[in-house]
C-alpha cells in the first residue's frame, strides 16, 4: 500500500490506494503533473525515510536488475534506459560524512547533540553540491537535503522557535492558510537554523525549489527494521516510536514545503522495486 500526496487547485490531499494504481500521478490537475511536465524539467527521485527502512537496498536492488538487463527497465510495454549516460546516481552522503570525520558509533552522536546538529549541516552542505553536480536526464538520490533537516528538528528541536514548533507539529498538515503564504511562513521559521550566511540560505532555497520540480518515494519504518539497526552500530540509536516520529514529521515538512510524494508502505523489496519502476516508466511516459 502506498499514499500519493497531490494537489488540487487549492490544497493537499492524500489517498490511500491497494494497488499501482496511477492515476492520480497522470492527472493533469495533479501536483506531479504540474512540476514535472509543465516545467519542463530532469526527472529526480529522492528515496527518504528514517534509518533502516531499506533506502539504500531498494536503489542499490535497483541499479543491479537496471546492470543485469542492460540498463533497460520495461513495464507495460515501455521502456527506458538507466546507465552512467542517462542517469545520476547520488548514493547516502551521511556515512562518508561519518567516516571523514571519524565518527564510527551512533552513540557519540546521541551523547552529543551539539555533534548531531553540526552532522547534519556538513550533510546538507554535501547533497547541495552533489544535486548541482547532476546533468543527467534522470537523478536517482539516495536521501535529499530534508532528511537531516527533519533529523535536526527531531533531536535538535531546542535550536528552533518552541511556539512554531508546537504548532507544526500540531497543524503541520492544516491548510487554514494559502499554500504560497504557508510555505514562505514555514520556510521562514525551518530554514535559518541550518545556515551561517547568506549564500548558503541561497543554495538552499536552490535546492528546495529543485525538491519541487522532483518526486519524493517516502519510505515507512516497520518493527521487523529495528533488529538490523541494532546490528548497525554506526546508525544513530533510535527506537521504533522515534523512527515513526521522523516519518510523520517529515511528511508534515513536506506537506508545508508543497513538495509530491509517495509514502510507501509495502515490507517486501520485490514490491518496492516494481513500485520505483513503475513510478519511473509512468513519469518519463506521460506527456502533456
Amino acid at each position: 500500500m502506498y499514499v500519493t500526496c497531490y494537489k488540487t487547485s487549492n490544497h493537499f490531499r492524500t489517498t490511500e490506494n491497494n494497488s499501482s494504481n496511477y492515476q492520480l500521478v497522470t492527472n493533469k490537475n495533479s501536483w506531479l503533473y504540474f512540476t514535472l511536465f509543465r516545467t519542463a524539467i530532469m526527472l529526480q527521485i529522492f528515496v527518504c525515510g528514517a534509518q533502516g527502512v531499506g533506502k539504500t537496498t531498494l536503489i542499490n536492488t535497483f541499479l543491479q536488475r537496471c546492470k543485469y538487463n542492460n540498463g533497460i527497465v520495461t513495464k507495460s510495454a515501455k521502456q527506458i534506459v538507466i546507465n552512467e549516460e542517462t542517469a545520476t546516481i547520488i548514493q547516502e552522503i551521511a556515512r562518508t560524512i561519518l567516516k571523514e570525520h571519524g565518527l564510527t558509533t551512533g552513540l557519540q552522536l546521541r551523547q552529543n547533540k551539539d555533534l548531531m546538529w553540526q552532522l547534519q549541516k556538513w550533510i546538507i552542505k554535501k547533497q547541495i553540491q552533489k544535486e548541482a553536480q547532476s546533468n543527467k536526464t534522470i537523478v536517482i538520490s539516495d536521501r535529499s537535503i530534508l532528511d537531516p533537516m527533519v533529523y535536526g528538528l527531531q533531536i535538535c528541536k531546542d535550536r528552533f522557535d518552541s511556539t512554531m514548533y508546537e504548532a507544526f507539529m500540531k497543524d503541520g498538515n492544516s491548510d487554514a492558510l494559502d499554500d504560497e503564504v504557508r510555505c514562505a511562513k514555514f520556510s521562514d521559521w525551518f530554514f535559518p537554523p541550518f545556515v551561517d550566511d547568506s549564500q548558503e540560505m541561497s543554495q538552499i532555497v536552490a535546492s528546495i525549489e529543485r525538491c519541487r520540480k522532483s518526486v519524493f518515494i517516502l519510505i515507512s519504518p516497520r518493527p521487523d527494521q529495528l533488529r538490523r539497526n541494532e546490528k548497525d552500530a554506526q546508525r544513530y540509536p533510535m527506537v521504533m516510536e522515534e523512527l515513526q516520529e521522523y516519518t510523520t514529521i517529515y511528511k508534515k515538512v513536506l506537506h508545508q514545503l508543497r513538495i509530491p510524494f509517495r509514502n510507501v508502505f509495502v515490507p517486501d523489496l520485490q514490491e518496492r522495486i516494481n513500485e520505483f519502476e513503475s513510478t519511473l516508466i509512468c513519469l518519463l511516459y506521460t506527456s502533456p
